[in-house]
C-alpha cells in the first residue's frame, strides 16, 4: 500500500526529527526526516547547502515504493524558511507547511550561531541573504546578558534590520511563485525572529497567487518560537530556553504552557490541511 510522502525539515539545531516523523507515519504518511547539516554525512554547519540536494531527495521519495508519487514539505524555523524557498523554486510539492518561518533568506550558521555566510546555493550560486543591521547598544546588551548568563533575545536585531526594506529586498522569498496550498503557524511572542510579522507578509504575498483561497495562517498571541510540531509534540511542553554555541542561552519566547496549547490546537488543523490537499 502506498502513501502520500512528506519531507520533514528541522531547524537551526540541525539533525533529524525522527520522533516527529514517526508520529506523522502513524497517521498514514511515508515520511523522510531529512538531515541537511549538523550530523554525520552532511555538512557540519548551515553553509552553502545546495537546493539541488533537496530536489534530489524529493525525486527519491516520489519514486519510493512506499509513496504514491505525491510529496509535501513540513519545515520548522529554518526548515520553514527552506520549505517556502523550495516551494518557490521547484514545482514538486502538493502542500507546504511552515512553522515559525522567515519570509526572507537568512544567513548561515556557525556552531548554531548566525554568521555572515550564505546558507543556500542554487545552480552553484550563493543565494542573497538578509544581512544584519544593528545598533551598538543592541550588541552590548546581548554580550552583557551572555556574560551574566541571562537568556538572550535576538528580536531587536531583526526589528532594526527590517526597517531598511530596500537593502533586504533581494533576500525576500518569492512565495507568490508557490502554486500549492501553504499553511503557516506562528507565535506573537517569538523571540528568535518575528515569525508572526513574517507570516503576515507571506500571507500578503501569497494573495496574488491562484491558490490564495486554500492557504491557512495560524497565529497564537502568547506563544513563542517553539509552538508547534515537530518541536513540540501535541500535549507536550516545548522549550522556551536553549543552550546554543559559546555557552549562550537563548530565549525563544512564550511559555511552556502557551507553546503546548498552541501545539495541541495546531496538530488536528495540520492533519486536516494535509488530508484536504493531498492525494
Amino acid at each position: 500500500m502506498s502513501h502520500h510522502g512528506i519531507i520533514l525539515l528541522g531547524g537551526s539545531d540541525g539533525g533529524v526529527q525522527e520522533h516527529a516523523a514517526a508520529l506523522l507515519a502513524s497517521k498514514g504518511y511515508s515520511v523522510l526526516a531529512l538531515a541537511y547539516f549538523g550530523v554525520e554525512g552532511v555538512p557540519r554547519d548551515l553553509e552553502e547547502i545546495p537546493l539541488e540536494y533537496f530536489q534530489g531527495a524529493t525525486s527519491w521519495l516520489k519514486e519510493h515504493p512506499s509513496t504514491n508519487g505525491g510529496v509535501s514539505l513540513i519545515g520548522y524555523s529554518r526548515g520553514g524558511e527552506l520549505a517556502l524557498l523550495l516551494g518557490a523554486v521547484f514545482n514538486d510539492y502538493q502542500t507546504i507547511i511552515a512553522g515559525a518561518p522567515s519570509s526572507y533568506v537568512t544567513s548561515g550558521l556557525k556552531n548554531t550561531i548566525f554568521a555572515p555566510i550564505p546558507a543556500w546555493t542554487y545552480k552553484e550560486q550563493s543565494l542573497p541573504y538578509m544581512k544584519f543591521v544593528y545598533r551598538p547598544s543592541t550588541i552590548f546588551s546581548i554580550w552583557k546578558n551572555w556574560l551574566l548568563k541571562r537568556p538572550v533575545s535576538f528580536l531587536s536585531i531583526w526589528d532594526h534590520t527590517l526597517k531598511n526594506e530596500e537593502k533586504i529586498a533581494s533576500s525576500r522569498i518569492p512565495v507568490e511563485m508557490i502554486n500549492v496550498p501553504v499553511m503557516t503557524v506562528s507565535g506573537d511572542d517569538d523571540q528568535l525572529w518575528p515569525s508572526t510579522y513574517y507570516s503576515r507578509e507571506i500571507a500578503k504575498n501569497l494573495a496574488v497567487s491562484e491558490t490564495v483561497d486554500n492557504n491557512q495562517h495560524l497565529y497564537f498571541e502568547e506563544a513563542g518560537h517553539f509552538l508547534t510540531f515537530p518541536y513540540s509534540l501535541p500535549n507536550m511542553p516545548a522549550n522556551v530556553h536553549m543552550q546554543v554555541g559559546g555557552r549562550m542561552t537563548m530565549t525563544f519566547g512564550g511559555s511552556k504552557a502557551a507553546n503546548a496549547k498552541a501545539a495541541k490546537e495546531t496538530w488536528p488543523k495540520l492533519l486536516a490541511f494535509l488530508k484536504e490537499h493531498t492525494k
